[in-house]
């Protein structure tokens, strides 16, 4: 891949007309930026047949904590969206109420620390001079990792001295000092945090203690030094191997709305705490990835009210590590935060929602918005021939081995395909959204999402009557405020009638001079006209079709 090729801007919002594919095309770009794949090679890896692998690739992403998905609605708020108190309660069913990192927060710690992950494993490996350990991070994640093999495993840890004679487990008490026994004894030993920091702090490694016995008790000043040599062996053993075999933030699931270690959690948090953007190298935000946060409808929330504070921080050079980044202190937690230089933020908004010349102008200048629009062309049944081909291959398949009787040309005749008669769904669309360009503007037009179900149902003609009664042309009442004469403009007179009514009776007393010039007097009403299978077909043409005589099908 030509990486110079690869280059999205960090902050992108996409907004259109609804039904243009602009989650799904959020989707696709988040899976693309990840995986680090320029439009070309992303483009032949998922194609349209391959919609199936792009939403397992998706969901795999989400469960691995490098992508996440939020939706705005207009009571989403900053405590949802960065961090807020909560209520909870506990084991006795008592409330109380606590800090909870909402997922904006949660994503982009989920980014910070796989860059910290990546940085100290180079330092490490390269034992560059500015590298500094940070025991405190280790030796929560050490404890943590002892805890949860007690609770899997069936058997008891086993430790060994360096004369290979075992040491048993048997607890981790409050003060993190870990007890043992021997193997032959009904006596418990500690090893305390303390002894520990000593010697992580002396000692580079295990190598370096020559002489177990006074060595060790000249840095603890502790007896029983083999006892101490064990855990301080196996401590160093799970430091050297903590990023590949306890990468438990890439695979934590808070993202995903389950519960998580928060003795994890707020290690995590506690070891970038101190964390040097400055000492980032290229090769660090190479191993680290990207990681890309999804806002749908964005524009249906109050977003300066929802980013607060930190909509200065998500410019590309506020971004931690670059040359003007930014930290703030949070209002709740009081902790530093700041937004790493690797995580992406796609936003979708639907224009008939909202006008795009509403947003929020400090909104504008952090995203680059770019524009979805209505794509006839995809309704070419061409465009969709290979995936439509490929499903019915694989049900054909499925039966033919199931029944074991039928071939499958015979299996092909059988599930016959009923394809739209005489309909072409690319110009029906292109001349509705001429009509409502001319009559509205381009943010209220109609797009292509709309009526590709059609394409690939097995019933079309009973898809699209569904998708113009059910969606189609409630869609329209809203954009005209169930102004039926407009309506009418844009799709025909074919779709409607009106209902009968006699007017010498239809109100209980006689007609007012006044009621006979009011509006809503004098406006008709409007009701969908049964039509068959024919002049349905008829009324869709019509759409498109100069002859307005298709218009009034003979019904």
């Amino acid at each position: 891949m030509n990486q110079a090729l690869f280059s999205p801007a960090l902050n992108v919002i996409f907004y259109g007309p609804p039904g243009t594919g602009k989650t799904l095309h959020s989707i696709r770009q988040a899976v693309r930026i990840v995986e680090k794949l320029d439009e070309a090679s992303f483009q032949q890896a998922y194609p349209l047949d391959k919609s199936p692998l792009l939403q397992q690739k998706f969901e795999q992403y989400q469960k691995e904590g490098k992508i996440a998905l939020v939706t705005f609605h207009p009571s989403f708020s900053y405590e949802d969206f960065v961090e807020g108190l909560k209520p909870f309660k506990n084991e006795k069913d008592d409330l109380y109420y606590d800090i909870e990192d909402g997922i904006f927060k949660q994503i982009c710690l989920n980014a910070a620390y796989s860059l910290y992950q990546h940085q100290q494993k180079r330092l490490l490996q390269n034992k560059e001079g500015s590298y500094k350990r940070n025991f405190e991070a280790i030796y929560y994640e050490f404890l943590d990792y002892l805890k949860r093999m007690m609770q899997d495993e069936a058997q008891e840890i086993v430790f060994e001295t360096k004369s290979e004679k075992p040491l048993f487990l048997v607890d981790i008490n409050k003060n993190d000092t870990l007890q043992f026994r021997y193997e032959r004894g009904s006596r418990n030993y500690g090893v305390t945090k303390n002894s520990m920091a000593q010697l992580y702090r002396h000692f580079n490694s295990v190598e370096e203690i020559k002489h177990v016995n006074e060595d060790i008790q000249k840095v603890t000043g502790k007896s029983n030094a083999s006892l101490y040599w064990s855990v301080f062996n196996r401590l160093k053993t799970f430091e050297s191997t903590r990023n590949t075999t306890y990468n438990y933030l890439l695979s934590n699931r808070r993202l995903m709305g389950r519960p998580v270690n928060d003795e994890l959690y707020q290690n995590m948090k506690r070891e970038i705490s101190s964390f040097d953007y400055q000492q980032l190298k290229e090769d660090d935000l190479k191993q680290a990835g990207n990681f890309v946060l999804i806002i749908d409808e964005i524009n249906r929330a109050n977003v300066p009210a929802v980013l607060g504070e930190l909509i200065t921080l998500l410019e590309p050079d506020k971004r931690a590590g670059q040359a003007h980044g930014l930290t703030t202190l949070l209002p709740y937690s009081r902790e530093r935060f700041t937004v790493p230089p690797n995580l992406h933020i796609l936003g979708s908004m639907n224009t008939a929602d909202k006008s795009i010349s509403t947003i929020d102008t400090a909104l504008r200048r952090r995203f680059v918005f770019q524009e979805i629009r209505p794509q006839a062309a995809l309704l070419n049944p061409e465009q969709w021939a290979a995936q439509d081909a490929l499903q019915t291959e694989e049900k054909l398949s499925l039966a033919a081995e199931r029944k074991g009787k039928y071939t499958r040309k015979q299996q092909a005749a059988r599930a016959g395909r009923n394809d739209l008669p005489n309909i072409d769904l690319e110009k029906m669309l292109l001349m509705l959204n001429a009509r409502l360009e001319r009559l509205l503007d381009r943010e209220h037009t109609i797009g292509h999402a709309y009526f590709i179900p059609v394409l690939l149902d097995q019933q079309p003609l009973l898809r699209l009557r569904e998708v113009f009664v059910q969606q189609i042309i409630p869609l329209l009442q809203e954009y005209f405020f169930d102004d039926f004469n407009k309506i009418q403009m844009v799709i025909g007179k074919a779709f409607f009638t009106t209902p009968s009514e006699e007017d010498h009776f239809f109100f209980p007393e006689q007609e007012t001079e006044f009621l006979g010039t009011d509006d809503n007097y004098n406006k008709k009403s409007y009701v969908l006209r049964p039509l068959s299978d024919e002049a349905f077909i008829r009324a869709i043409r019509g759409i498109y079709e100069k002859d307005q005589s298709s218009l009034h099908p003979d019904l």
